[in-house]
Order: C-alpha cells, then structure tokens, then sequence
C-alpha cells in the first residue's frame, strides 16, 4: 500500500483560511453577545491582545490576520513532519 504525502503548501493554505474564518466568525459573533463565544473571544484576545487584538470591529480584521497566521505555521509544520515521518517509515521497509 502506498502513502500518500501532504502537500504542505496547501494544506497549510487551507488551514490558515479555515482558522481565520473561525477567529473571524469568533469575533463578530462575540460582539453580537451569542452565547459560549464570548468566552472563547476573551480567551483570543488574552493571547493576541499585546498584538492589537480586541473583541471590536477592527479586532475582526486583525482575528482575519492571526488565524490566518495560527492555521498557516501550525498545519504547515503538521504537513512537514507528517511528511517526514512517511519518508522515514518507507525508507526502513
């Protein structure tokens, strides 16, 4: 059975668009009051706050820019070592 690699651009492209609109939605969501995402805004904006994050409508644009950021570096560096791993497990068959 052969396995299949990840390419990491993108999937670290797709991620990074999927984790923005999640702090996005997060965002706008939290400042229209839903209940349960007022928490998990305050909790981004304990994390990113230094960095100009707020729950407000110019926090939006800057959640658009984290997530992007967040999903972009963490998937990313998922897909390489997941790649690296492959590559190391078909070298010692």
């Amino acid at each position: 059975m052969e396995s299949a690699k990840i390419n990491t651009f993108k999937f670290a492209l797709a991620a990074g668009i999927y984790c923005a609109f999640v702090f996005f939605m997060a965002t706008l969501l939290a400042l229209l009051k839903v209940g349960g995402l007022v928490e998990f805004a305050q909790t981004l904006e304990r994390y990113y706050a230094s960095w100009g994050y707020s729950v407000t409508p110019r926090g939006l644009l800057i959640a658009l820019f984290y997530g992007f950021l967040e999903g972009f570096t963490h998937f990313g560096l998922f897909a390489l070592l997941y790649n690296q791993l492959l590559c190391r497990k078909e070298q010692a068959r």
